[in-house]
Formats: structure tokens, sequence, C-alpha cells
């Protein structure tokens, strides 16, 4: 979701740009999303784990000089249970860091958005979507206090926290 994008927004625009995706740095007032960057990336690799009918796999690889961290890897594994997200960084990092849009508004009607130690839920319409922290167990979940929107909808923003630089977390609908 882009911060400032070209048209006219229903709310106003979010301090940052926001994807599903890692952030870190030296404390909570000094995170950088990967959803910030874009010139500081050196090199991408992407690495194909599995490919069938039952499940994708895959790797993403992200090298370069991004507020004391040289390194994201992202692993994805989607299947009839859901996406399940590895993030992983490598350098000088102190708080890491993972924000997922959850759906407020289509414009018509909101959802539900219920918050948990190691999950979020969502439910809207007829249908919900759960967003949960399976590694480390050590993790605060907490959701930042402005709204991100594009033209589908208004979004708040749910983020996992920890003390690590590895964290694991699943997406499915229900």
């Amino acid at each position: 979701i882009v911060s400032k994008p070209a048209y006219i927004l229903s709310t106003e625009p979010s301090p940052r740009n926001v994807s599903i995706g890692p952030g870190w740095g030296k404390d909570e007032k000094d995170i950088q999303f990967i959803s910030q960057i874009s010139d500081e990336i050196e090199d991408i690799k992407f690495k194909s784990l599995k490919e069938g009918f039952d499940e994708v796999r895959f790797e993403i690889d992200y090298k370069g000089n991004f507020n004391r961290c040289n390194e994201i890897i992202e692993i994805y594994k989607l299947n009839k249970e859901g996406l399940e997200i590895d993030d992983i960084a490598k350098g000088e990092i102190k708080v890491f860091k993972v924000q997922i849009p959850l759906l407020e508004t289509d414009g018509e009607t909101y959802s539900k958005i219920e918050i948990g130690r190691n999950f979020f839920v969502v439910k809207y319409k007829n249908h919900k979507y759960i967003v949960k922290c399976i590694e480390p167990e050590n993790v605060s979940a907490s959701i930042e206090k402005f709204s991100a929107s594009n033209r589908n909808g208004v979004y708040k923003i749910g983020c996992f926290t920890i003390k690590n630089k590895h964290i694991k977390y699943k997406i499915n609908m229900e």
C-alpha cells in the first residue's frame, strides 16, 4: 500500500508504505520496513523451492545496506492450510518486526479485528482470516495508530515484534 499514491485517498496518507513483510532496527523508534526500501537493494535472488499442485514454496533474498541490516531472507510456503512466511534478518539489529495490513473497511462494510498475544483475527462479512505468529513464542502483537488505504479499502496495520532475527507466521482464511 503506497503511502502517497497518485490518486485521491479516502483517509489521511499513512506515514510509510505498507506491505506484508519485515522491519528491523536498533529500537522501536528506528524501524525500517522492507516496503520502504528500493534504491538500497543491491541484489535480489529468487529461488523456487517447490512447485506442485498441493504446495508452492520459494525464497527471496535481499542484500544491501539497510539500516544496520545487510540481508533479509523471506521464505514463502503456500498450500491449502494457508500462507506461511519465514523472515530472517542478518545484521546488527535489536528489534525485528512484521507488519500485516488488516482490512478495516471496504467503504461499505466494516470488519471486526481481534488481537491476542500472538495473533490477529479479521472477521469480514461471512469470512475471517487469521494471522498467527508461529515462532518465536516470545512475541508481542500490536496495531499501529494509523491506517493505510488504497482503492480497495482502509487497513489497520497489525505488527508482531520480537527481540530476535527470525520470525515465522501464518495467514489463513476460514
